[in-house]
């Protein structure tokens, strides 16, 4: 998500400017589940104030998107992604032992076991957890409301999993109150919600495809997906009714002058520290 390694005061995206079009393989599917980044931004959990996302609903209160989260839509195909986003930053797991990530950047990823001992813990490095962040860790959150989806109802298809954990999703806006569906998705991870949805597809949730008219709007194709049918109430009912409304609002046009879009070469931003450290 981020288009340059240096950081630009008064840049988007904290300073980092925002890499639109940076989706690639294997996200760039549009049958499964493409999942953004999420970061605490606050760590306080109690207040009840807006998110920065102008949801205001004190539900995800500390939570902003991460700089580093890619932005849609996906390169050279232009399907609306990410499908969703989750926590994907510091996030403390279970750490494959002996492995090139056990002993990347000095083993400083490792978490001291003062941090999970209650009693006699130690600054010494446990040998179990390690610390990382990226989208590569909010895929794992959404893969377990998945697999609680699937607890709860062993007969939900592949499609009907991917179209209730989007339509529950806690919808989000940018710091100006515009909604950005290739930053936020169908929004915030749910699980509540998702487990009391009810939603049923009568085809593939196929994430839609976006194409660019002679006059420059923005337009989704629900033609040949879920989302457009009379089961799901029309797109909006994924990415908010902002989403959809007007000229050019959907995303601005000014995606669709993105390089990131139209060149052949890749961003290539250095992430390693921050997937170490974090935000």
């Amino acid at each position: 998500g981020r288009a340059s390694a240096v950081n630009m005061p008064g840049a988007s995206n904290e300073g980092w400017g925002t890499a639109y079009g940076s989706i690639q393989s294997p996200g760039n599917d549009p049958y499964i589940i493409t999942v953004g980044a999420t970061k605490q931004l606050v760590r306080n959990r109690g207040n009840s104030h807006s998110n920065g996302n102008g949801n205001g609903n004190g539900k995800n209160a500390t939570d902003v998107i991460a700089t580093y989260s890619s932005r849609g839509p996906s390169r050279l195909d232009f399907v609306l992604k990410p499908d969703i986003i989750a926590p994907g930053n510091q996030v403390i797991s279970v750490v494959a032992k002996n492995s090139a990530l056990f002993y990347f950047n000095g083993g400083t990823n490792q978490i001291p076991l003062s941090c999970y001992l209650s009693k006699g813990g130690t600054a010494d490095p446990s040998n179990a957890y390690f610390r990382l962040s990226g989208t590569s860790m909010a895929s794992p959150v959404v893969a377990g409301a998945a697999a609680l989806l699937l607890q709860a109802n062993p007969n939900l298809s592949p499609d009907t999993v991917k179209a209730r954990l989007m339509a529950s999703a806690d919808k989000w806006l940018d710091p100006d109150g515009n909604a950005d569906p290739l930053t936020y998705g169908a929004g915030y991870l749910d699980i509540p919600a998702a487990l009391a949805s009810t939603v049923t597809p009568t085809q593939y949730a196929l994430s839609p495809q976006l194409t660019i008219s002679a006059t420059g709007d923005i337009l989704v194709n629900t033609s040949l997906t879920v989302w457009g049918s009379k089961a799901l109430s029309g797109v909006s009912i994924l990415y908010g009714s902002k989403a959809l409304s007007g000229v050019n609002t959907l995303y601005g046009s000014s995606v669709w002058s993105d390089k990131a879009i139209c060149d052949s070469a890749s961003p290539t931003v250095d992430l390693s520290n921050v997937a170490i450290n974090g935000e």
